[in-house]
């Protein structure tokens, strides 16, 4: 009997053993979505355009390089990654310090924490339609986020990434205007692009309902390489 308890003790403990495991790689698996590792890094090109009544469309271009620079403790003795985000004109110029910020992965959720405010940016495991409250740890107001595209392959500038997810953290249209703000994760590399727009069209009756924009920004940040380094 004694024999029997020990080889069922043993088969259970395997199991427990294998669970803790399985939980492991898939959080490992889900978070290779966002910044995980030291050395870690992406670069942007990022592009802005400003829309108003009494000039022409005003682009800006510049490129961003984020790169993980530590890992450390917060104040609640959790671990983060430090983050340093550079900015450059274009290739001939050099890399300034733009900003700082923080990544903190759990089993359930990717949180930025950029100044004073931190963003919920995914949430784990990845689920078609999942929907959270992006601003739940910030003073800024409910702002739902929702999942879509789960783990499909997304194109642009010829390149395919087999594992993608898209967040749609606003999409609302209308004839007199447009706010929307998306950003695609690919997996073992992080975000690889965003889109935000906040536009105002025009609304007399000879433009009303042919997007005709009035004044707004539009934002587009794309992917340019990424990689680990020293």
């Amino acid at each position: 009997m004694r024999k029997h308890f020990c080889i069922l003790y043993s088969f259970f403990s395997l199991i427990a053993c294998q669970s803790n495991n399985d939980s492991e790689i898939n959080a490992v698996y889900q978070t290779n979505y966002t910044f995980t590792q030291l050395g870690q890094f992406i670069e942007y090109d990022v592009q802005e355009i400003q829309y108003s009544l009494s000039t022409a469309p005003i682009k800006n271009s510049y490129q961003w390089k984020e790169k993980v620079v530590a890992l450390e403790k917060d104040i609640s003795n959790e671990e983060q990654l430090r983050i340093i985000r550079y900015r450059r004109a274009n290739e001939s110029t050099n890399w300034q310090i733009d900003s700082v910020f923080f990544v903190k992965n759990s089993i359930d959720k990717s949180i930025r924490h950029e100044g004073n405010n931190q963003f919920i940016k995914l949430t784990f495991p990845l689920k078609e339609n999942q929907r959270w409250d992006g601003n739940l740890y910030n003073n800024w107001g409910r702002d739902d986020y929702i999942m879509k595209k789960v783990n499909q392959p997304y194109t642009f500038h010829q390149q395919v990434f087999s594992n993608t997810v898209v967040i749609e953290q606003q999409n609302d249209s209308s004839l007199v205007d447009l706010k929307k703000r998306i950003e695609v994760y690919a997996r073992g590399i992080g975000m690889i692009y965003s889109e935000s727009s906040n536009l105002a069209y025009c609304n007399t009756p000879a433009c009303l309902g042919k997007a005709s924009i009035d004044y707004g920004k539009r934002k587009f940040i794309t992917l340019r390489t990424y990689g680990i380094e020293n």
